[in-house]
C-alpha cells in the first residue's frame, strides 16, 4: 500500500459518534482517499509520535500536512464529494467559528453519544483501509 498517495484520517476509536463517522466514511469512501487509524494506533506512535489523543479528528495529508477540527471535516467532505449541501453552507463561515462549535461537540462527545470500552471491530472488507 502506497501511502503517499493516500490522505491519513486519524480518529479517537473509542468515541461512538467518531467511530459512526468512520463507517460512513467508510461506505463512502468509493474513490479510495483515505486510511484511517486511531490515536493509539502503531501506525501513529512510530510515524507521529507527538500526535497524542485530541478532542479533535486530524488528517494527516499526502505531503504530511496536518489539518484539525473543522478544517479536517470540511476537507474530508469535500474529497468524499458527499454532503454537498452541508459542505457548501460550512464554507461560508469562518473556520475559527465552525472550530468552536467543532471544539464545543467534541468535549461532550462522551456524555451526548457514550464510547466503547475499546476500539470496535471494521467490517472485514474495510479491514485493508485500516493503519494497524
Amino acid at each position: 500500500m502506497d501511502l503517499n498517495k493516500k490522505d491519513v484520517i486519524v480518529y479517537d476509536g473509542i468515541c461512538v459518534l467518531c467511530n459512526f463517522f468512520l463507517r460512513w466514511l467508510l461506505k463512502n469512501d468509493i474513490k479510495d482517499h483515505f486510511r484511517y487509524t486511531t490515536f493509539e494506533s502503531s501506525f501513529i506512535i512510530k510515524n507521529h509520535p507527538k500526535i497524542n489523543l485530541l478532542d479533535s479528528i486530524i488528517v494527516i495529508t499526502q505531503d504530511n500536512k496536518k489539518l484539525y477540527k473543522g478544517r479536517a471535516v470540511l476537507y474530508i467532505l469535500k474529497k468524499i464529494n458527499k454532503l454537498k449541501p452541508i459542505t457548501y453552507f460550512l464554507t461560508i463561515f469562518p473556520s475559527k467559528l465552525i472550530d468552536f462549535f467543532y471544539t464545543i461537540i467534541a468535549k461532550t462527545r462522551y456524555k451526548i453519544f457514550g464510547k466503547y470500552d475499546s476500539c470496535p471491530f471494521v467490517e472485514k472488507k474495510y479491514l485493508k483501509k485500516i493503519l494497524k
